[in-house]
């Protein structure tokens, strides 16, 4: 479930550096202004509406996987869909940010797939608790853990659907994502 989710939401970082790749320059100047306003889709300038599109690819991905889950699968919701679109909201602006951090490292779209799957999808998934239980890393894993935004996902994951939590419990994980998306949205200057 957590896996298929965290595949929608990352779906949008795929499509952003894949649309990137020719542009360097784009990339750079997308980069500033997601730096500049990094969480707030609320007021897009001229720029960072580069993210939008990507933005709500990502959103739609996700309420389609939760579709799947819900009445594919029979899987019930525990907790509001509305709080989980909200609290995916902040993992998606990380997913895009790394996304465009990616799309300017490299030269062509080959090299962004190979660097973002990785250097980023691989540790992510690994290390974020999906596969292998946290507690049973060692402990150098488990602090570098901490590094990784798909850990809070998973615990928003997990909280809404299967405990029914809301924005009282897992506002925390919240914060880190959106924590997590200053770093990563900053662009190395050419």
């Amino acid at each position: 479930m957590g896996s298929s989710i965290m595949f929608a939401a990352a779906a949008g970082a795929y499509w952003l550096f894949r649309s990137l790749w020719s542009d360097r320059r784009a990339a750079c100047v997308g980069g500033l202004a997601y730096g500049v306003t990094p969480f707030v889709l609320g007021h897009i300038t001229g720029q960072s509406a580069l993210l939008l599109p990507f933005a709500v690819i990502s959103v739609l991905d996700l309420l389609l996987i939760v579709a799947l889950i819900r009445f594919g699968f029979g899987m019930p919701l525990a907790g509001s869909l509305g709080a989980l679109v909200v609290l995916s909201l902040p993992f998606v602006l990380t997913t895009l940010a790394l996304g465009l951090f990616v799309s300017t490292l490299v030269r062509n779209q080959q090299q962004a797939m190979m660097t973002s799957m990785f250097l980023v999808m691989v540790p992510m998934i690994y290390l974020s608790g999906l596969m292998f239980p946290i507690e049973n890393m060692p402990p150098v894993l488990q602090t570098a853990t901490y590094a990784i935004p798909l850990r809070y996902y998973t615990n928003i994951i997990r909280g809404v659907f299967l405990k029914g939590s809301g924005f009282a419990v897992l506002w925390t994980d919240a914060a880190v994502l959106l924590g997590c998306a200053q770093p990563a949205s900053l662009t190395p200057r050419e």
